[in-house]
């Protein structure tokens, strides 16, 4: 007969699995030679997950509703992002499509990193392509920084060659626009 709760580290061998020792902080450590799972099992109609608390319970959570067969990422104690059987949503709880990300709905002003979704490179967290839709459903693409400094920058559209199509699904030229245009300034044509 033990008494509970177990003070210490768990640490389960199967078969060892020769790779790196335990770290002193690992409390929990489930070890094969193979393949290794942990099975949170639970009736068709309730949550299974994995809690991560502090002085609040589930801050940060990861959980399994067997009724609707959705996979949940909880942060802050808010849920941020959620897979199920018909996309990812991050910013919705019921995503329509493979990837769907709803963010802010006004025009970030440059130099702000509002909109649904920033798109950045690995050499600078300051630059960012921002894209969003604002509540009239007009979309914006936005090359800009998105550190706080009000830059913006050039847009490049098929850089490496190909042609845009505006209103037009096969475009024949490098801009191929089906309609009128209004221009407000100088258009150069060169000879």
């Amino acid at each position: 007969g033990s008494s509970y709760p177990l003070t210490g580290d768990l640490n389960i061998v199967v078969n060892s699995s020769g790779g790196a020792a335990a770290g002193s902080d690992d409390n929990l450590i489930l070890e094969d030679n193979g393949n290794s799972f942990i099975n949170i099992k639970t009736p068709s109609t309730s949550v299974a997950g994995i809690l991560f608390s502090d002085a609040t319970r589930g801050r940060g959570q990861i959980t399994y509703s067997h009724s609707d067969d959705a996979l949940r990422f909880v942060a802050l104690g808010a849920e941020k992002m959620r897979l199920n059987s018909t996309g990812l949503g991050i910013g919705t709880s019921s995503p329509q499509i493979k990837l769907q990300v709803l963010g802010t709905t006004t025009l970030p002003l440059a130099g702000s990193s509002g909109g649904a979704a920033i798109f950045g490179n690995t050499t600078s967290n300051a630059y960012g392509l921002v894209l969003g839709t604002e509540t009239s459903g007009k979309s914006f693409i936005q090359s800009q920084r998105i550190d706080g400094t009000a830059t913006s920058y050039n847009l490049m559209l098929q850089p490496n060659g190909g042609n845009v199509g505006i209103n037009q699904v096969n475009p024949t030229e490098k801009l191929h626009v089906v309609g009128k245009g209004i221009f407000t300034d100088q258009v150069t044509i060169p000879a």
